[in-house]
C-alpha cells in the first residue's frame, strides 16, 4: 500500500468539479441528484425499453423523435423519465414536466426486463435564448466567452447546449492553469417574452502550475512508483492542464495491463504555496 507522500501540503481538495456539475444541476435540471440506492424502489431496477408511449400535449413529432432515440435503451424508471424532460427542454421547453411512468408488458429476457412504459408529459411553453452575461471575468474577453456556448439569442432555449457551453468555459479555464475556476449560472425567466436570460458568476482563481504527485493505493505492478514519481520531474513546475495530464498519465502507463491503467483515478489536492496544485492519483 502507498500512502500519500508528506511534503508541506493540505489534504484540501480543490473543488472546481464539484461546482461546475452542481451548476449544471442547479440551471437546468438535467443532472440526475446521486442518491444511495434503494433495493424496494422499483424505479431504480433498470429495465430496456421496448415502446415508449407519451400522453399530454407534447408535439406529435417530438414524440416520435424522442421514442426513437429511447426505445431499446437500458434505464431505470426515474433515469427514463429525466431522459425524456431532456428531450423537451432541448426543444425549448425550459418548464417540461414527465410524470407517471408505467411499465406494461413486461417480459424477461436474458436476465433483464424487457417493458413498454407509458408517462405523461406536460411541456407547457417554449421559450427563447436570450442574453448570456459574465460577471467577473477578466481573463478572456466576453465575445470569447460567449461563442463557446452553441446557442444563439433569439434561438430556442436548449438545456444541452447551455451545459455544453458551461463544460467548454471551464476546459479552456483549466488548459490555461486556472485550476480552480468555478461558474455559478443563475438563470433569469422573463415570463411574458418567454425569454431565458443566463447570468455566469465566474469566480477565475488564479493561474497554477503543477506541483508534486502524490500516490495512494496497491501498486498495479512492481515499481510502477518509482516509474511514476521520475516521470513526474518533467511536470513539475510546468503550467496546470488536465489535458496535459492525462496525456502524461496515457505515455507513463502504456505498458500496463489496460485493466489497471483504466482504473486509476487523480485528484487536485491543494499546495500551500499558493501558485502550485498537487496531482494525488489514487491506484485502485
Amino acid at each position: 500500500m502507498i500512502q500519500p507522500s508528506g511534503r508541506r501540503h493540505s489534504r484540501s481538495f480543490t473543488n472546481f468539479a464539484v461546482r461546475t456539475a452542481v451548476s449544471l444541476a442547479l440551471f437546468t435540471g438535467l443532472a440526475c441528484i446521486a442518491l444511495a440506492q434503494d433495493t424496494d424502489n422499483p424505479n431504480e431496477a433498470p429495465i430496456q425499453l421496448r415502446t415508449l408511449t407519451m400522453t399530454g400535449n407534447a408535439p406529435a413529432a417530438l414524440q416520435q423523435q424522442l421514442a426513437a432515440a429511447l426505445q431499446g435503451g437500458t434505464f431505470g424508471l426515474d433515469e427514463l423519465q429525466e431522459r425524456i424532460r431532456e428531450g423537451l427542454v432541448d426543444a425549448g421547453y425550459f418548464d417540461a414536466r414527465v410524470m407517471d411512468a408505467e411499465q406494461t408488458d413486461v417480459r424477461q429476457q436474458e436476465g433483464i426486463e424487457v417493458v413498454d412504459v407509458s408517462v405523461r408529459v406536460r411541456c407547457g411553453d417554449q421559450y427563447q435564448m436570450g442574453e448570456i452575461t459574465f460577471n467577473g471575468a477578466k481573463a478572456y474577453p466576453v465575445a470569447q466567452l460567449r461563442s463557446l456556448f452553441p446557442i444563439t439569442k433569439g434561438a430556442l432555449f436548449n438545456g444541452s447546449a447551455v451545459s455544453k457551453g458551461l463544460e467548454q468555459l471551464k476546459n479552456l479555464y483549466q488548459s490555461a492553469g486556472y485550476a480552480n475556476f468555478g461558474a455559478v449560472p443563475k438563470p433569469e425567466v422573463d415570463e411574458d417574452h418567454h425569454i431565458v436570460n443566463l447570468n455566469l458568476d465566474i469566480a477565475e482563481g488564479g493561474q497554477l502550475n503543477f506541483g508534486q504527485l502524490m500516490l495512494d493505493g496497491v501498486e498495479p505492478r512492481s515499481g510502477a512508483a518509482k516509474t511514476l514519481n521520475a516521470a513526474w520531474k518533467d511536470m513539475e513546475g510546468k503550467r496546470y492542464n488536465p489535458q496535459l495530464l492525462q496525456q502524461w498519465l496515457r505515455a507513463n502507463t502504456a505498458d500496463w495491463p489496460k485493466d489497471a491503467a483504466a482504473q486509476i483515478r487523480t485528484e487536485n489536492v491543494s499546495d500551500p504555496d499558493p501558485h502550485l496544485i498537487d496531482v494525488l492519483v489514487h491506484f485502485q
